[in-house]
């Protein structure tokens, strides 16, 4: 945030602990997917390559470094399937737009079911790999 203030002059249009509050949504589903990895992968070098497999589409299909308008349509709908997708969409409305909790708890509510659907995924996977 201050790299981005001061060095690119990118002015903060909205509440910066909002921004925190929202961001802890993207985290927690980050954090389910870390662990549903962990439960597929049987070494450390099998975990970083399937974390670069979730990685790279977030990046590319998220609307980050491409707009979502000019994709076509199937990567349109894989990118509905993606959480950094709905964290660029909270990032771009509190920084850019000053947006507030009632626009963006959409985003928020999608990004908690994410994580909580790939958190029961992560916790199935487990117990079946501790019997």
């Amino acid at each position: 945030m201050l790299f981005m203030r001061f060095v690119f002059f990118v002015p903060m249009h909205g509440n910066v602990l909002l921004l925190a509050l929202l961001s802890t949504s993207y985290l927690f589903v980050n954090l389910a997917i870390g662990m549903l990895i962990s439960t597929k992968a049987n070494s450390q070098a099998e975990a970083m390559q399937l974390a670069m497999m979730t990685m790279l589409p977030s990046i590319f299909l998220s609307g980050y470094v491409f707009p979502r308008d000019t994709m076509p349509l199937p990567f349109c709908a894989i990118s509905c399937l993606i959480p950094a997708t709905y964290m660029v969409d909270i990032a771009r409305g509190v920084i850019l737009r000053g947006a507030g909790l009632a626009e963006l708890w959409f985003q928020a509510a999608v990004l908690f079911v994410m994580g909580a659907i790939v958190l029961l995924l992560a916790a199935r996977r487990f117990t079946k790999m501790i019997v």
